[in-house]
């Protein structure tokens, strides 16, 4: 198998640097994690967005009458903490979805659950920190209101990313423990040397891939069928079938006329309500001709085709 070009980050060509990691999310990520490691990118990509917006806050700040150090702490974090979220908890949580790695799993859960503390301590703002939160905005407030108001939106950004940290660790530890991974699972990698095995690695991804594509040609084949109903709710006559008419028969009714063979396995209806009794009719024991909608809305349309409702409906109708 050809090895694959590093393609991550993309850098202009005047940069004399390359990328350093490969990622394909529609080629490497199982489709059942897709979703959720599409989000995990975008989770990283605000926060690398919220400290470039914290360092110009920081330089309101600083215009304002504030230190010069929180701009060159801005400046710190921009450079520190976009790689290394990178690297230390997108990468382990990208590899996880891609192998199915217990040890990636624990190693993102350990990483990200720092990342989510920073992201709280940085929403707070305390002041000289280089990070525009919420104490550092509302004291400024007092001094200059236009640098505090600057400084509003890095502390919205900060409390958002500490809401979505927050969110995101709650949704992956639970299907971490719902897909049955543990920690004993994470060290008997670490023992055995599988999380570092490339052998092992895709191995466990073209497993996770194969099981995925099955999952996905199961599903598509129990509900791409046509259903097939067979009723069985007919009920026979003896009495059609041998041609007899009914005792205590109207010979003036429409139904109770001598039923045709092709007519013996109808449905009987249930007598209509007594309100909608007609003069004439006390002997019929059913009464069709009392109304035609008691029989449009009181027989199922599958049956409309049988010759003894198309018999009685135009008896009624022309009545």
């Amino acid at each position: 198998m050809a090895e694959k070009a590093n393609n991550f980050p993309p850098l202009p060509k005047f940069i004399p640097l390359k990328p350093c990691f490969y990622q394909d999310f529609d080629a490497e990520i199982p489709p059942q994690h897709r979703t959720m490691a599409k989000r995990l990118y975008y989770l990283w990509m605000l926060n690398s967005i919220t400290l470039a917006v914290n360092l110009v806050g920081c330089l309101a700040w600083l215009i304002g009458g504030g230190g010069a150090v929180n701009l060159g702490l801005a400046i710190l974090w921009l450079i520190l903490f976009t790689p290394c979220s990178y690297v230390c908890w997108f990468r382990p949580i990208y590899k996880a979805f891609k192998t199915d790695s217990s040890f990636s799993f624990m190693a993102f859960f350990f990483t990200f659950m720092a990342q989510l503390v920073i992201s709280i301590i940085q929403a707070v703002g305390i002041p000289g920190w280089g990070v525009c939160g919420w104490i550092a905005a509302i004291s400024f407030f007092g001094t200059n209101v236009g640098s505090a108001v600057v400084m509003l939106i890095p502390t919205i950004l900060f409390t958002g990313m500490a809401v979505f940290s927050f969110i995101a660790l709650t949704m992956v530890h639970k299907f971490y423990r719902g897909s049955g991974g543990s920690f004993s699972k994470a060290q008997e990698e670490w023992t055995t040397g599988a999380w570092k095995n490339p052998h092992v690695q895709q191995a466990a991804q073209s497993a996770a891939m194969g099981a995925a594509q099955g999952a996905m040609m199961q599903h598509e084949t129990q509900y791409s069928a046509t259903p097939n109903y067979t009723y069985s709710n007919e009920i026979p006559r003896k009495a059609a079938q041998k041609g007899m008419q009914p005792s205590g028969s109207n010979p003036s009714c429409p139904t109770d006329a001598p039923r045709d063979a092709g007519t013996a396995g109808a449905v009987p209806l249930p007598a209509p309500p007594s309100s909608l009794a007609v003069p004439g009719c006390e002997t019929c024991p059913r009464g069709w001709h009392q109304t035609g909608i008691y029989l449009l809305f009181f027989f199922p349309a599958k049956h409309t085709k049988n010759s003894f409702l198309f018999k009685s409906i135009t008896s009624v109708i022309w009545q």
